[in-house]
């Protein structure tokens, strides 16, 4: 048997007949030359991360999403963290304001009939 593959990058398969092996790049990797090197799926656009929440980080054969802040990963989505439910006092420094829930964040919004700066309409 003659396994000249990098069993690290490539899968290998032998010729029963005559013991050759032919090599073949294992996913993630990509060849070049005689070698297979590492896919960046990040840069290639092979990833299924989303760039509105989350953000590509490639790893050696593979690449891992990580939501970004504001966001937290729920049965492997990133979904918005809605900061009012979280923390029901977040505006509570700031009088006669509520908290809005936007995507990725949240706002400390003046009541109505109310300015910022507290002046009542």
């Amino acid at each position: 048997l003659n396994n000249t593959c990098n069993n690290a990058t490539q899968d290998c398969t032998t010729d029963p007949a005559s013991g050759n092996a032919t090599c073949s790049c294992k996913l993630g990797y990509q060849p070049n030359g005689t070698i297979c090197i590492d896919i960046d799926e990040c840069t290639s656009g092979q990833s299924s991360c989303s760039s509105d929440d989350s953000s590509c980080n490639n790893t050696i054969g593979s690449y891992i999403c990580s939501c970004l802040p504001g966001f937290q990963s729920v049965n492997g989505s990133c979904t918005d963290i809605n900061e009012c439910d979280v923390n029901p006092a977040i505006c509570s420094n700031y009088s006669n304001t509520y908290c809005a829930n936007i995507r990725g964040s949240y706002q400390c919004r003046c009541n109505a009939q109310y300015a910022l700066g507290g002046t009542f309409l």
